[in-house]
C-alpha cells in the first residue's frame, strides 16, 4: 500500500511559504504522493493552481487531486489544464474526481447543481477523448496538449451512492473513499466497485484509494485539528461531531489503520493536515518511515 500526503492548502493559516517548504520535503520523505482538495466557497487555495506549483517542485512523489470537483468547471479549460499539470509533472498526476454536493459551490461556479451526473459522464468523455488524440467534442478539431504518461492520469471517482460507485468500476481507472470509513465500510464499496468493473469485461483490476485527517503531537495541535474539522463541517451537525472525533491523532492509531486498511484492499491513503505547520508534515513522515 503506498501512503501520501496532503498539503494544508484546505486550512485556514496556509501560507506560501509553509506550502513551498511542504512540497519541496515531499520528493525526499517516505511518501508516495502529494495530494490538495477542492472546495470554491472556502479560504482555500484552488487545487490545481496549487498542484502546478507542486509539480515544479518535485521529480518523484506523485500528485493528487482528492478530490476535485470537476463539474463546477467548464470542461475544455479542465481538460487543458489537467493535461497540462500531467505533462508539466511528467506523468505524475492521479485525478480523482466528484460531483460536489454544496449548493453554494454550484451558486459560485456558477453550475446547474441538478445535472453534476451527466456533467460528469461527459466530461469523463471528454478526459478520454482527449488523452487519446481525439477531439473532446463532435464538430471540434482535436488539440493538446499530450499527456505526460501514455493515455492519461489513473482517474478515481469519490462518493458514496451507486452511481460514483458504478463509474468508478465501469469508466474510471478505481474508487477513491472519503474520510470516516471503517475498514469494513471500505471493502462493502470496493466490493461494489470490483463488481462493476467485471460486469464491464476490464482486465486487471480497480486502483483503491482512501483518505484521512490527522493531527499530531501536544493535546494544544490535536484540539485544533479536531476543531477546524468541527468548523469546517458544522452544516453536517452532530456529523461534524463524529468527523473530528475520527481525526488521528496518535502515531498508535495511525498505524493500526494503515494495516486495517492494507487489509481491506486499499491500493493507496492519504492523508490530510488539519494543523498548517511543517511539525505536522515531519511527524506523520517519522510515522510512515516507521510503519
Amino acid at each position: 500500500m503506498e501512503i501520501g500526503i496532503s498539503t494544508p492548502a484546505m486550512v485556514p493559516g496556509m501560507t506560501r511559504e509553509l506550502f513551498l517548504e511542504w512540497a519541496r520535503k515531499a520528493d525526499a520523505s517516505p511518501f508516495a504522493s502529494l495530494g490538495v482538495t477542492d472546495r470554491i466557497v472556502y479560504s482555500n487555495w484552488e487545487p490545481l493552481i496549487a498542484l502546478a506549483a507542486a509539480a515544479a517542485l518535485t521529480t518523484r512523489v506523485k500528485l493528487v487531486t482528492h478530490i476535485l470537483m470537476s463539474t463546477l468547471r467548464n470542461t475544455g479549460i479542465l481538460v487543458k489544464q489537467v493535461t497540462t499539470i500531467d505533462q508539466l509533472s511528467g506523468g505524475r498526476l492521479i485525478l480523482g474526481l466528484g460531483v460536489g454536493s454544496r449548493v453554494e459551490d454550484f451558486d459560485a461556479a456558477p453550475s446547474p447543481i441538478h445535472e453534476r451526473g451527466k456533467i460528469m459522464e461527459a466530461q469523463l468523455q471528454a478526459f478520454r477523448n482527449h488523452w487519446a488524440g481525439q477531439p473532446i467534442a463532435e464538430g471540434l478539431p482535436a488539440f493538446g496538449p499530450a499527456p505526460g504518461q501514455p493515455g492519461g492520469p489513473p482517474i478515481l471517482i469519490g462518493g458514496r451512492t451507486p452511481n460514483p460507485l458504478r463509474r468508478a468500476g465501469q469508466v474510471a481507472d478505481g474508487y477513491i473513499a472519503g474520510t470516516n470509513y471503517t475498514a469494513v465500510s471500505l471493502h462493502e464499496h470496493f466490493q461494489q466497485v470490483e463488481a462493476a468493473w467485471e460486469e464491464a469485461g476490464r482486465p486487471g483490476k480497480p486502483l483503491l484509494a482512501a483518505i484521512d485527517y490527522y493531527a499530531l503531537g501536544s493535546d494544544a495541535d490535536v484540539d485544533a485539528g479536531r476543531n477546524y474539522i468541527q468548523t469546517y463541517y458544522a452544516a453536517m451537525g452532530t456529523g461534524a461531531s463524529r468527523l473530528a472525533r475520527g481525526v488521528k491523532s496518535t502515531p498508535q492509531e495511525i498505524r493500526d489503520t494503515l494495516r486495517e486498511f492494507k487489509d481491506a484492499g486499499v491500493d493507496h491513503y492519504l492523508l490530510m493536515p488539519t494543523v498548517p505547520n511543517i511539525q505536522q508534515f515531519d511527524r506523520l513522515a517519522e510515522v510512515v518511515a516507521g510503519s
